[in-house]
């Protein structure tokens, strides 16, 4: 701290120096660097911290994946009891905010992992960073809200990266949307590095992550729907997952919960 007011009593406990003196000394501190919009500074911390989430070592051949904050934890036993009447493939969890109790949970059933805070809010923005994340060479990735009805043993003949098509609704953005809640893929993959590179850019853009998705080039094998069927196009007796998409979905699955209780 100076004082730049001429006689002023301040000067007798304060370094004094001319107004002009200061700010020509203050400016040679400063230098000439451009100023950062607060948006660039976020992507910069987003990528900076995103940096750290790298494909890593592949240690099993197939395997599901699934990811999870504290509001998802009261479908975890519903899932699970599902997928276990058909399926012994390993399960992979990703804690992005669970509670201790749904940890404990998951790591007597699975493989955890602990997702590296990006600073995004938005919880299905970081489904990308997620994939990376996977132990498995080939992984069925699925939303919690699917129900699984059958074995996937099929699932894993995909190659590359597959997802399915979503049905037109009022938060489309392209003519065919695509619905992200079940993926399976090859690891490591490129189109996944691309959409977690959009994400870091546009996540403030884009209300999912399947939009920022449906705005990119790519190529994928589509999903047919008797394999991953949407609760929006009605019900389906044979379809292998079944998937509880939006608020009245969340509502049928703990109607079925309550009547097993």
């Amino acid at each position: 701290c100076i004082s730049c007011t001429e006689d002023s009593p301040i000067n007798d406990y304060m370094r004094y120096i001319p107004l002009k003196q200061a700010l020509a000394e203050s400016s040679g501190k400063v230098g000439h660097s451009k100023p950062v919009h607060a948006n660039d500074a976020e992507v910069e911390e987003v990528r900076e911290r995103a940096s750290h989430i790298t494909w890593g070592e592949t240690i099993r051949d197939k395997g599901v994946l699934l990811y999870a904050d504290k509001n998802a934890e009261w479908m975890f036993d519903w899932w699970f009891y599902n997928y276990h009447k058909y399926n012994t493939y390993p399960v992979q969890v990703v804690d992005v905010g669970m509670t201790q109790s749904g940890i404990d949970f998951c790591k007597a059933r699975a493989t955890y992992t602990k997702l590296p805070d990006l600073g995004i809010s938005q919880l299905w923005h970081v489904k990308p960073f997620v994939l990376k994340t996977t132990t498995f060479k080939k992984t069925v990735y699925m939303d919690w809200d699917v129900e699984v009805r059958g074995s996937l043993y099929d699932m894993f003949d995909y190659d590359g990266f597959a997802i399915s098509y979503d049905k037109v609704n009022n938060f489309s953005t392209v003519s065919k949307p695509i619905n992200a809640g079940v993926i399976i893929y090859d690891s490591p993959n490129k189109l996944i590095d691309r959409w977690c590179e959009r994400t870091i850019t546009d996540f403030r853009k884009y209300r999912a992550d399947q939009d920022i998705l449906d705005s990119m080039d790519k190529k994928f094998i589509p999903i047919p729907p008797e394999i991953h069927w949407l609760r929006i196009m009605g019900e389906n007796k044979t379809s292998l997952l079944y998937h509880y998409t939006g608020p009245i979905g969340k509502k049928i699955i703990r109607d079925k919960i309550a009547k097993t209780t």
